[in-house]
């Protein structure tokens, strides 16, 4: 089961990079997603696909030509591991921004059903037992 988990994660970050985030299919409904470091988004946590949905929208809305691109995709045994780069210009501020993240996916029956985000790709690896 490790490798298809591996591919749902690599599925989600190519849509991603052409700047797809809209993927229920991909999302269990009652997912739960926790920002570790809540920087670019409202809340700490959510639970359920309608309030992701909900953060996503406000969190995509300040943004132009986002993007996430995979740098590594890990399989961790019951979960798997993804450290990569959100690009985007703030639509306000016309900066460019780049930050990398490292997030710990678990995924059920081809679903995703939890999703721990990290400001530092170092802290998902140790969360998932792994080192840089």
């Amino acid at each position: 089961m490790s490798q298809e988990n591996v591919e749902v994660v690599s599925r989600v970050y190519a849509e991603w990079e052409r700047g797809n985030f809209r993927m229920p299919e991909v999302f269990d409904p009652s997912i739960q997603v926790v920002w570790v470091d809540p920087i670019f988004v409202p809340e700490a946590e959510t639970a359920g696909i309608e309030q992701l949905s909900q953060t996503m929208r406000e969190f995509l809305d300040a943004w132009e030509d986002a993007s996430a691109t995979a740098e590594r995709i890990i399989d961790a045994g019951d979960r798997v591991v993804a450290v990569g780069v959100w690009r985007g210009r703030g639509k306000a501020s016309g900066i460019d921004v780049e930050t990398r993240q490292g997030s710990v996916w678990t995924i059920s029956g081809g679903k995703v059903t939890r999703m721990v985000n990290y400001g530092d790709p170092a802290e998902a690896l140790e969360a998932a037992g792994l080192s840089e």
